[in-house]
């Protein structure tokens, strides 16, 4: 049995992949770790112009990740934050379900509940 994985830094590298669509074609800013956590994991966030999205990654007993969005206004406020799964099935584009929340880890496959 080897060293247990750092979730949180390749939580940080496979959201860097996965959402490099965000700042190599859509124009936002790399990723920055957030400072406002309130749960055990961690969070990046990608600042677009007039828009915020950050992924969170939840390391508690059943690993998950969240994707949460929120409108900036000119001025710089942030508007409420809105889960990307109810934006989802708000928008009609399917159930809430069809967004993946589940986490893999390395040394157990996770079984998504949704």
């Amino acid at each position: 049995m080897g060293p247990a994985p750092d979730l949180q830094a390749e939580f940080s590298t496979e959201v860097a992949v996965a959402f490099s669509f965000l700042t190599e074609e859509m124009g936002f800013a790399p990723p920055e770790p957030t400072g406002t956590m309130r749960f055990s994991g961690s969070a990046l966030l990608f600042r677009g112009a007039g828009l915020d999205v950050e992924v969170r990654f939840h390391n508690g007993r059943e690993p998950e990740v969240g994707t949460g969005l929120a409108v900036v206004g000119p001025d710089g406020a942030r508007g409420r934050w809105v889960e990307l799964d109810a934006l989802y099935a708000a928008a009609g584009c399917g159930p809430a379900q069809h967004v993946p929340g589940c986490a893999t880890r390395p040394d157990r496959p996770a079984e998504c509940a949704r």
